[in-house]
């Protein structure tokens, strides 16, 4: 209940007398959980010759408060999909040491500048697609009103 801030005062030579009004506020709790995968495939991930490679699987969960009996969600739902190509990335993994080996060849005919050259302008692409499915992701988490710790150490959001 949630008094209101104004009274209402009524005075006669002999009585007085205050009122207020009081409002009763109903809140509806909605309890939030969220199942998602990240995981790698070759081809187009369709067919039984597909090889699938489990990288995250995790569950957040989260409250909702609404004003109405109506349920904010679906009860349940399937996810959207977003996907990510790279080949780009897998073609430039040592395979020694599972790190990065992205080099500019600067001797080809192809190479005016470290900037403008075919290796970067690959690499580019491969990343300002990554950055759009990294942006995809973190939409799919705040539409269904969850918060992901990006600070969380081991954590698959954790920047380092």
């Amino acid at each position: 209940e949630v008094e209101s801030s104004h009274k209402v005062v009524l005075e006669d030579s002999i009585h007085r007398s205050e009122a207020k009004t009081v409002t009763t506020v109903v809140e509806y709790f909605w309890a939030q959980t969220l199942d998602y995968v990240f995981e790698v495939f070759s081809g187009t991930g369709h067919g039984s010759d597909c090889e699938r490679l489990e990288l995250h699987r995790g569950t957040l969960t989260g409250e909702i408060i609404t004003s109405t009996e109506v349920m904010p969600h679906p009860e349940c739902a399937h996810g959207r999909k977003c996907s990510c190509e790279l080949t780009w990335l897998m073609k430039h993994i040592d395979a020694a040491t599972s790190g990065p080996s992205f080099r500019i060849v600067r001797k080809t005919a192809a190479c005016a500048t470290p900037r403008r050259n075919r290796d970067t302008d690959a690499a580019m692409v491969f990343f300002a697609d990554f950055v759009r499915f990294a942006a995809e992701v973190e939409d799919i988490f705040n539409e269904e009103g969850l918060i992901v710790d990006r600070g969380e150490r081991g954590s698959i959001f954790s920047p380092a």
